[in-house]
């Protein structure tokens, strides 16, 4: 079910009778946000409101009103604009502006509860024909160190495959290839042969990390993949005959949480305790750039989800603070921000585009001592405003999947169901 606000929901006289107080909360929410604590210590001294995380309705109030109305007030001129915007972001800021509204998930379609004894910890959609609009055949992943094969229809599971050395943390699939890859806990990748879903069988498997592999992913032709790992690095693998092998193990300074493709050979990825996004094409760091809106080097939040636009224009990364950013690749500049959801440092979100790129998800999640709830919400692109939170499962949200070809995600909790969504469930 869609939510709405309290604030939003108030009668008109009671907003206005609120509204001075909670302007001033709005302020305090973005000087504590940004870590101006002094100044905000000094409009609590001299107002006498106080403001306590998590008080008003979403994070980062003032940064959503602010995106809604600046962007329509720049215009691509040559030579960029007055506050160090190239040409390039003032025509990106444009282009936004001028999406046409698309379409997004609206509710749940299909549930399955029960697939497996332990917590279901990844999803994905069995291989697909291409433009199928199929949503019955998904693969599902555990702790229990078992693959299924499961039809949402209602046939339940289809085939399972064992044979994992260590829990199942994550797995992508190549549906042109009928190919999949599953990362797991003792830092393992493993290859699945998906051309017969009801028989899935284990081709090969590599020791890609010392720790646990929490990503892998796919380049879009399924000619390479990438691993991302706890132990602080990731690895490059390319296809060679009628297998693949490790190109390179890239070290970083601290754990490596998310990646994404921007092209065949470009990827990108993010690192704990670190300000920057790195860019790579192959093995080569090609970009460096800083995600601090400000250019200083201070690490305010960890990005812990991130997938490329539908052109690969942009990068949008999920961060531990409840906020969403949209970076034009390959460059530090903010094309979009994004409040609502609820993400801290322990959560494992999963953003991503809608297919026309006029919508973002992301999985979020209710968390107090009476109510419990993994959601996902959906933003407009254009405007940066939340359209609606859909409620999911009964627990947190651990693992979420697109399909590749329609409007519809596959979603994975530990409350043990599995649920597909999509375009028209949920509304009456």
């Amino acid at each position: 079910t869609a939510q709405v606000d309290v604030f939003s929901a108030m009668p008109l006289s009671r907003k206005l009778e609120l509204s001075p107080q909670v302007a001033t909360k709005v302020v305090l929410q973005w000087l504590q946000e940004h870590e101006y604590i002094e100044a905000a210590g000094t409009l609590i001294a001299e107002s006498g409101v106080q403001y306590v995380d998590g008080e008003l309705p979403v994070a980062g109030m003032l940064d959503t009103a602010m995106g809604m109305y600046v962007p329509s007030m720049l215009a691509p001129e040559e030579g960029g604009g007055q506050n160090g915007e190239s040409k390039e972001d003032l025509e990106m800021v444009q282009r936004l502006m001028g999406l046409d509204s698309g379409v997004c998930v609206t509710g749940v379609e299909t549930s399955v509860p029960g697939l497996h004894k332990t917590n279901i910890t990844c999803v994905d959609w069995a291989p697909l024909e291409a433009d199928s609009s199929d949503t019955s055949l998904v693969l599902t992943g555990s702790v229990d160190k078992i693959l299924r094969v499961v039809n949402m229809g209602g046939d339940g599971v289809v085939a399972e495959l064992t044979g994992f050395t260590s829990p199942l943390l994550a797995v992508s699939v190549h549906h042109a290839s009928k190919r999949g890859l599953v990362a797991c806990m003792g830092g393992e990748v493993v290859l699945v042969d998906l051309s017969t879903t009801a028989s899935p069988k284990i081709v090969e498997q590599w020791k890609a990390h010392t720790k646990m592999a929490q990503g892998v992913s796919w380049n879009p032709q399924g000619t390479r993949f990438v691993t991302v790992s706890k132990d602080a690095s990731a690895s490059l693998f390319a296809a060679k005959d009628d297998s693949f092998q490790l190109v390179k193990n890239l070290p970083f300074l601290n754990e490596v949480t998310c990646m994404t493709w921007i092209s065949e050979t470009e990827w990108v990825v993010a690192v704990r305790e670190d300000n920057n996004l790195h860019y790579f094409d192959e093995t080569t760091e090609v970009a460096k750039t800083n995600m601090n809106a400000t250019g200083d080097s201070h690490v305010s939040f960890a990005v812990l989800s991130m997938q490329a636009s539908p052109d690969r224009s942009m990068v949008l990364c999920c961060t531990d603070k409840s906020r969403l950013i949209a970076f034009r690749a390959k460059s530090s500049f903010q094309a979009r921000n994004f409040y609502g959801a609820t993400v801290d440092s322990f959560d494992t979100p999963v953003c991503a585009w809608s297919h026309d790129g006029t919508f973002v998800y992301c999985t979020s999640s209710v968390n107090t001592s009476t109510l419990l709830l993994g959601q996902v919400v959906v933003w407009e692109v254009k405007s940066q405003s939340k359209l609606m939170t859909i409620d999911v499962h009964d627990k947190n949200v651990r693992t979420m999947a697109q399909h590749p070809y329609t409007e519809a995600f596959v979603t994975g909790s530990f409350d043990k169901a599995v649920k597909v969504l999509a375009c028209g469930a949920g509304l009456s």
